[in-house]
């Protein structure tokens, strides 16, 4: 499926005949986000060309992509074959976390980002953390697809980020459970794992895992640049790393370590 959207110079937006993903569209509006913020901190960047297809794929979304039957976004459109698919995808709210965990406005309605957290955590939770896919009526696709180890601990922080600290806490913790202590899969994290036993299907040493570091941050309600600040969790690591072994400080086991 084509990731596309088609926007005609100097006309109003219209969704393309090749169709639209919301998971890539948030992304999209997203990155605009983030290369407008590096450009007015940074004028010497200068300004380049602005693909429309991302500068309107926040308008395109809401105005396309939403649906009220299951409070989420629809997964795709595909107009010129008459293609939809309502399948709920735990993810799809990732452009969103990618502006907050830089401290931007969102690139979602607000009350669709709740309402579509809502939909997620009726359809996806489970015990593995979240599955990649629920199937509206028939609940988590726990072995066809299964799930996307990092996607799952940045929905969590998503969950944070949006007042359901606990929540995102425990989707966490089940996932990285499974991976740490289940499957032994500290040093060779997976791309793909079943959400039923908690396998690994495809994938090793994958390293968007280490989104994992974002939860810092995520559970003070800060953004990346929180744990960077002075006496944060960058320096802390930096200044217990270069001790010797036998004087690295204790860790405390709470919740904001």
């Amino acid at each position: 499926m084509k990731n596309w959207l088609k926007i005609k110079p100097n006309h109003a937006p219209a969704l393309c005949e090749l169709g639209a993903v919301y998971f890539q569209n948030g992304r999209k509006a997203a990155a605009e986000k983030l290369f407008r913020s590096a450009v007015h901190i940074s004028p010497e960047l200068g300004r380049p060309y602005y693909c429309l297809g991302i500068f309107q794929a926040s308008q395109l979304t809401e105005k396309y992509l939403w649906n009220d039957q299951t409070q989420s976004y629809l997964f795709f459109l595909y107009p010129e074959k008459e293609m939809r698919s309502a399948d709920i995808m735990s993810s799809q709210l990732d452009g969103q976390w990618m502006v907050d965990l830089h401290g931007l406005q969102p690139v979602f309605r607000g009350d669709r980002i709740d309402k579509t957290l809502k939909t997620i955590e009726a359809t996806c939770f489970v015990d593995k953390g979240l599955a990649g896919f629920a199937e509206p009526g028939k609940g988590p696709d726990l072995a066809r697809y299964g799930t996307f180890p990092p996607e799952v601990n940045i929905v969590a922080m998503t969950y944070m980020y949006h007042g359901r600290r606990k929540l995102g806490l425990e989707i966490a913790r089940r996932n990285m459970e499974n991976i740490i202590l289940g499957q032994g899969l500290g040093w060779d994290m997976p791309n793909l794992i079943r959400c039923d036993t908690g396998a690994r299907t495809y994938g090793a040493d994958y390293y968007q895992n280490m989104v994992l570091w974002g939860l810092q941050a995520a559970l003070a309600g800060e953004n990346l640049s929180g744990p960077c600040q002075g006496g944060g969790l960058v320096e802390r690591m930096l200044t217990a790393g270069a001790k010797p072994v036998g004087q690295w400080p204790e860790v405390k086991a709470t919740a904001a370590n």
